[in-house]
């Protein structure tokens, strides 16, 4: 880590390490990837309860009602509520009502919901950068929007003041703010409220903070459509945030706004806060080895038949060549009819009877001689193994 960066502060989702929940996914994790227990931070476990919220609601619902309507996702278009058609998820609404009804203890504390679906109870540590490692300074709640740090924050050079160094004054400046309702960073006061005081969060927190530092004033301005910041090809402009920030509508944007390529083309990205991303999550395989692994490209009937087949063909073999003309026994003959010397001529001249029993007595002895250049069994087995072996090369 570079040595400019120590001193910066950061959050992070609390994670109850202490919990029985926590300790025994650890132990497991590190069963079986023992090399990787460190990626189990902040961000990976607040996915694990994700789905677990998801998997309970699921739960939720079939203890409510039979089934589940099927329908078809766009990611493109949004679904409205009282909606007919394709962009109206008829079971949605109960869905929603089993998921506000899930309460469950996770890896990032109590996991309840309100009325309209936003959590209850959201914790974030804070975090300070110090000799390149991060140091748990305190904690802040979403409920009252309370602010707990204990330890103090180290600074450049390991200092414990504030750095007071200011490129310029800001004494007497207004600042207009784009800004977007999104828990836990921005969320909007029910009931009466003025201007200043309608909204509170994270970034709330935070632009009041660098307006007391910095001795400015400012206000928050929803822009019309109330979208981020989008590109739209046929008309070759921007939306939302992005688009007030272009036309100079707004000086600033306190939003959780995702940087992206794009974006930063046109507009000026601050130090981002916050690292959060999606992720696919896959069951993931088992680490045992397979010695034969080599046998998986085929099904096990597939092994069978070859098999089967190699002693098939072998068997046909052997007998073909035992009693073909044209095989061993045809060999033995042609050099006994092609032979000049005596013996061939007296063999050639036998008959039948003992002078038959001889002459096959001969012919056995001749066989015993030259059994390994013939061909029997174990030899055509061989040569059947491995021409098909070269074949399947």
């Amino acid at each position: 880590v570079p040595l400019y960066l120590n001193g910066l502060l950061g959050t992070r989702p609390t994670i109850s390490t202490q919990s029985e929940q926590y300790q025994e996914l650890y132990r497991k994790f590190g069963t079986r990837y023992p090399s990787r227990t460190s990626e189990l931070g902040g961000y990976i476990l607040t996915l694990y309860d994700t789905i677990q919220v998801f998997a309970e609601g699921l739960n939720n619902y079939f203890e409510r009602y039979d089934d589940v309507t099927p329908q078809q996702f766009y990611c493109h278009e949004s679904f409205v509520e009282g909606a007919e058609g394709d962009r109206y998820w008829k079971d949605g609404t109960r869905y929603m009502r089993a998921l506000q009804s899930v309460q469950l203890n996770g890896m990032t504390g109590r996991l309840e919901f309100d009325s309209e679906g936003w959590p209850k109870n959201v914790i974030y540590d804070i975090l300070n950068l110090q000799n390149g490692k991060f140091v748990d300074l305190g904690t802040w709640y979403l409920q009252g929007s309370r602010l707990e740090m204990p330890r103090k924050a180290l600074y450049f050079q390991h200092s414990a003041v504030i750095p007071s160094a200011k490129p310029r004054s800001l004494q007497g400046s207004r600042f207009v703010c784009g800004i977007l309702p999104s828990d836990p960073f921005i969320m909007e006061v029910k009931g009466e409220c003025d201007k200043s005081n309608c909204y509170y969060g994270y970034m709330i927190d935070l632009i009041g903070k660098l307006a007391e530092d910095l001795n400015f004033t400012y206000e928050f301005v929803q822009p019309a459509d109330g979208m981020w910041g989008a590109f739209n090809k046929t008309t070759g402009n921007w939306t939302g945030i992005v688009n007030q920030l272009i036309n100079r509508k707004i000086d600033m944007g306190a939003v959780p706004l995702s940087v992206n390529s794009e974006r930063g083309k046109v507009i000026d990205f601050s130090f981002p806060f916050m690292d959060a991303s999606n992720t696919a999550v896959l069951r993931a395989e088992e680490s045992t080895s397979n010695k034969f692994f080599f046998l998986l490209p085929f099904e096990d009937r597939v092994w069978y038949s070859v098999i089967l087949m190699n002693f098939i063909v072998t068997f046909i073999f052997y007998f073909a060549n035992k009693t073909s003309p044209y095989g061993r026994s045809a060999s033995y003959v042609h050099a006994l009819m092609s032979c000049s010397c005596r013996g061939c001529l007296r063999r050639r001249s036998m008959g039948g009877g003992e002078q038959e029993k001889e002459y096959k007595c001969l012919f056995k002895e001749g066989e015993a001689k030259n059994s390994r250049n013939g061909t029997n069994l174990y030899n055509s087995a061989w040569i059947v193994s491995t021409g098909m072996s070269r074949r399947e090369m």
